[in-house]
């Protein structure tokens, strides 16, 4: 098992997004920290592989949704122009 602790800057680097969005995703799924560090005087709140997991699963569900919504509206402004 993967005892590694993330923090939230570490997360959005290896999912290759931003920090914002990890932070909205802990948010958005009640997921509470593991622990905290503190790291140059600062308060670092740390989370499991587990979730680390879950947030990765969850961002690339919402990047898939995202994806298939623009695609949607292209579509409907590429049929709103071939019909003017």
């Amino acid at each position: 098992m993967n005892q590694k602790s993330y923090s939230i800057k570490q997360m959005a680097d290896e999912l290759g997004v931003s920090k914002q969005r990890v932070y909205r995703c802990i948010k958005k799924q009640c997921i509470s920290e593991a622990h905290r560090e503190v790291v140059n005087g600062n308060n670092v709140m740390m989370y499991d592989y587990d979730t680390f997991l879950k947030i990765s699963k969850f961002i690339e569900l919402s990047t898939s949704f995202d994806e298939a919504h623009r695609e949607a509206h292209r579509e409907a402004h590429r049929e709103a122009h071939r019909e003017a």
